[in-house]
Order: structure tokens, then sequence, then C-alpha cells
């Protein structure tokens, strides 16, 4: 009896010592960082049969709770379009408006979706707008004011925001610097609604910097971010076309326009002073200035106020307009 009770005992604490070996394995990050997140990467990197990802993607996603699902939307911001006939202008973030789109957009609009398979019918209702996406009940009535002032965090970080071309298209980032010699840097991509370290994600690290959108057209960094598990690059100024206007070249006026006084800016071509680009602002959810002229044309190139080597700048969405320069004539500003 003796001999089998600590049979018994050895292999019941044989069992304990087992259970205590094992580690603790987190079911939700092996499957982002196994299967989600390098189906992302496939359908970014256009592979064969990306079309057929997509679509898993999105039914998925549908199939989540509305919490999860804001998790992996905001993950990856799916800046993917998950159906081929959607078409919207992402220029504020710098982004070719007929090739980049926002699958959080297309969520929104995509509703009571069905298909079938083994002769069941499966439906996908259209997502819940969130709280922080609805608009303001006070936005349109903000029509002018005077030059923000905006401050990152910290407010000494080297930083440039441009545009590079990158397998023939324009690319646009956010580089941070490591020193004020500007040598090295970090590349961030714009996924809404953060930027993302892009030499971190090759490393399925998700090194994050968030920006803020104001009522009054500016933008402040939160460069707080997780340690870098990547190298910085060297950086090469002949890569890059800077969209950051300084304060030489801009001018913020208020006139009446349609009986109401607005904001406006002006942005002085870079080649003569005496030429401008006129900005009305935009009081949606999204509190932006838009070419006047350009938009005409079905072309929005957007700016914003940031902070920008510790002084008020501007930052455009883009470089190229569409529109010619005008003549500057302060009295008609």
């Amino acid at each position: 009896m003796t001999a089998t009770f600590n049979r018994i005992f050895i292999c019941k604490k044989s069992r304990n010592s087992l259970k205590r070996s094992i580690p603790v394995i987190n079911e939700n990050e092996i499957f982002k960082d196994i299967f989600y997140l390098p189906l992302i990467k496939a359908v970014e990197n256009g592979v064969d049969g990306f079309q057929d990802i997509k679509t898993i993607v999105f039914y998925f996603i549908n199939s989540l709770e509305t919490n999860e699902k804001d998790i992996y939307l905001n993950l990856e911001a799916l800046q993917i379009p998950l159906s081929p006939k959607e078409n919207f202008n992402e220029e504020e973030q710098g982004l070719d408006s007929e090739r980049k789109f926002s699958a959080k957009k297309n969520l929104r609009k995509l509703s009571n979706i069905s298909y079938k398979e083994n002769n069941v019918e499966y439906s996908f209702k259209k997502p819940k707008l969130s709280i922080t996406e609805k608009q303001s009940p006070n936005a349109s009535n903000l029509s002018f004011f005077n030059e923000p002032s905006p401050r990152n965090f910290p407010s000494d970080v080297v930083f440039d925001i441009v545009e590079s071309l990158h397998v023939e298209k324009i690319e646009k980032k956010l580089l941070v610097f490591t020193s004020n010699e500007q040598k090295q840097c970090y590349e961030f991509a714009f996924l809404k609604p953060y930027y993302r370290c892009i030499k971190c994600f090759d490393q399925k690290k998700l090194t994050l910097l968030k920006p803020t959108i104001h009522e009054n057209g500016s933008k402040t960094f939160d460069f707080n971010t997780d340690k870098h598990v990547c190298e910085p690059i060297e950086y090469l100024p002949e890569n890059y076309h800077s969209l950051i206007i300084d304060s030489s070249n801009f001018k913020l006026c208020k006139h009446t326009f349609k009986g109401k006084m607005r904001s406006f800016l002006i942005v002085f071509d870079s080649n003569n002073r005496n030429l401008c680009y006129k900005f009305g602002f935009v009081s949606n959810r999204k509190y932006y200035f838009n070419c006047i002229k350009c938009k005409r044309q079905n072309r929005i190139i957007t700016a914003r106020f940031i902070q920008h080597k510790e002084k008020t700048a501007v930052e455009l969405g883009r470089l190229e307009h569409l529109c010619q320069p005008q003549k500057y004539i302060p009295e008609n500003m």
C-alpha cells in the first residue's frame, strides 16, 4: 500500500511540476503575429490571390464583436480596399486617391452583404459608427480663428514629413531623427489613426506614433513610442521632398465670405512670393484647409498647422497642385 501511495504521490508531483513549467501562451498574440498580420502584408504586397485574401479578412472582421472589431481595424488600420468599386479621397494623408483606400470607411459603407457557401447563406451587417468617428455637433459653426500654436509632446523632437518615391509611386512618410545632426532616422508610414514604424513592422513589432487633430486646423504629435526593435536608417535628403512650410511662406487671413467671417490660409509659391495658393477651411470632423482652386478640379490638397522646430509651421497633404498659383494681392485675400 505504501509503495502504491508513493508512486501516486510521485506521479502527482511530476504532473504539477510539468504544469508549472509550461509557459503562458497568449493565443491572441499568436493569431495576430502568425496569421492576421501576414495576411494583411500579403494583401499590401499584392501577392497572387490577394483579392480572395481581402474577402477572408472582411468576413473575419465582420464576425467579431464590436470591441474586437475596433482592435483589429486599428491594428493595421486596414489601408487596403475591401471593395474594388470603392474610391474615395485620402488626400489629407498625402496618399494617391486612385490607389489608396480606407477599409474602415469601406466597412461602414458596405452593408447587408451576403454570400452562399455549401448552400448556406451568410450575411454581414454594417458595423456601427464609433463615438470617436461621429462629427461634433458644433463643428459646422467653426469658420474662423487666429493662428494656432500647436505643441508636440515632447516639443524638441527633430522630425520631418515628406514625400518619397517608392516603387514608382509617391508615399507620404514621417521621419523621426535620432539626433539634431539628422544623419539617421526612423521612417513611419501613416495607417489610420497612427503612424507605424516601417522597419519595426517588418520584424512583426508595432511601434506606433499618435497624431491628434484639433478643431482649429492644427495637428500635434505624441512622440513617446515604444522602444524600436529595428535600427535607424541612413538619412539621404535626395530621396525625400519635405511637405512642411515654414512661417515665412504662409499667412493666415480672415475676411467675410457669404455673410460670415472665415479664415483662409495663403501659401506662397516657393519660387515667387508674388504668387500664392489660397486654402479654405473645412470645418467638418477632419478640420483642415484645402486648396480652393484644386478642389474645383476634384483634387484635394490639404494643409494643417503643426509645430516644427519648436515653431508654428504648415504641413501640406501633397506638393503637386492641379491649379496655377494666383497673384498675391493682400486686399483680395
